[in-house]
């Protein structure tokens, strides 16, 4: 399953008082993982520059099919999750809706597709935008 870790997260008062702030960091997400997905030994140079294990292990986690990265909110995933959780009784249900916020990520990558239409992979990043998070 695609289980999701590593959500972003603000208060609402902080996205309200600075969503231009927060839409420029998701834009610095969206074009990191643009940059990792064409520049592999750069990517996991970078990596290593702060996790000091071997290229070979670096490369396995990044781009050996077992994990995604991926700036995504997917909430469907974390929907998915959400009700795993009260499943096995870790905590009890409570309404994640008004939780989860995808506008920041929408408006980031509407503003990168609009200066780059033709980019395939910010074209796959909305495909999968829109498949994961209605």
């Amino acid at each position: 399953t695609n289980q999701p870790c590593c959500r972003q997260v603000a208060p609402t008062e902080a996205l309200t008082a600075k969503p231009n702030t927060y839409e420029a960091f998701e834009r610095g997400l969206i074009k990191a993982y643009r940059f990792s997905r064409e520049n592999e030994e750069k990517t996991i140079d970078d990596v290593k520059a702060y996790i000091d294990i071997d290229r070979e292990f670096i490369r396995t986690e990044v781009y050996g099919g077992y994990s995604l990265s991926s700036p995504d909110p997917d909430k469907t995933a974390t929907k998915s999750l959400h009700d795993e959780v009260i499943s096995f009784g870790y905590t009890t249900d409570y309404d994640i809706e008004p939780l989860y916020n995808t506008d920041i990520y929408k408006n980031a990558l509407d503003s990168i597709i609009a200066a780059n239409p033709d980019d395939a992979v910010y074209a796959e990043i909305k495909t999968r935008f829109e498949a994961n998070n209605q």
